[in-house]
């Protein structure tokens, strides 16, 4: 079954194990598990200190800075409103950040935290880009792939462009992009709007149009329908 950010959040907060509070900043703020694990060489990872309570536009927001890896260590403010109604999630991580303020949030190594996270999402799937096949010499355009770490921040991209209508550059900004502006929290207003509802069948065309795999005016549903046939012959086998 093909993830939506509705089940994947539902999950999340059905699995109230020692791990469901990193899960949930992972996903909302977009990072990767390298992230928030201490580094090896200086010992630092995510801390209860780099998240404050902050205040844009007059609304509460939970602000997060994140140090990141890909851009030579700049600190980038990743930032969501904090009322409940807003954002259910926020509190709690909050909550959890003053209590360990001087303290690695997460402790252990990447792979032990990548095994004991994708049972989170068991019988979710996402699809991956296409790649090249040398073995039969043909272009594949996607593949279908059981939910893992790494996905958590695409899923989260998907909510942010469709469900809070964020622009390119409002994603660049929020999920640190290599094209973003550190500091830009112009999209905080739109994270204060109800979100749109999508279903399972918006979710996937939107996916298979990001990989190319269909023109969206004369093959949309062919591919669709191809598609729902190979996700099928998966279930059976």
């Amino acid at each position: 079954m093909i993830a939506d950010f509705q089940s994947i959040r539902a999950r999340i907060d059905e699995k109230d194990t020692d791990y469901q509070n990193l899960v949930r900043i992972l996903y909302l703020f977009g990072l990767r598990v390298s992230e928030i694990q201490p580094h090896k060489k200086s010992g630092e990872g995510i801390k209860g200190r780099d998240f404050r309570e902050g205040n844009i536009n007059g609304e509460g927001a939970l602000i997060l800075t994140v140090p990141t890896k890909k851009q030579d260590g700049k600190a980038w403010d990743v930032a969501v409103p904090l009322k409940p109604r807003h954002e259910p999630w926020s509190k709690i991580i909050l909550d959890i950040s003053e209590d360990g303020y001087n303290k690695d949030l997460f402790k252990g190594v990447i792979r032990t935290i990548q095994e004991h996270i994708p049972p989170y999402f068991e019988g979710y799937e996402w699809l991956e880009g296409g790649y090249k096949n040398n073995t039969i010499n043909e272009y594949i355009p996607y593949r279908v792939k059981p939910i893992q770490t790494k996905h958590l921040k695409e899923i989260r991209e998907w909510e942010l462009s469709h469900s809070f209508n964020f622009t390119a550059y409002e994603v660049q900004n929020y999920l640190r992009f290599r094209a973003g502006v550190i500091g830009d929290t112009s999209y905080f207003e739109k994270l204060l709007n109800e979100s749109n509802i999508y279903t399972k069948k918006d979710i996937i065309e939107s996916i298979l149009l990001k990989h190319r795999i269909f023109n969206p005016i004369k093959d949309r549903r062919y591919q669709y329908n191809k598609y729902m046939t190979i996700q099928k012959q998966i279930k059976r086998d």
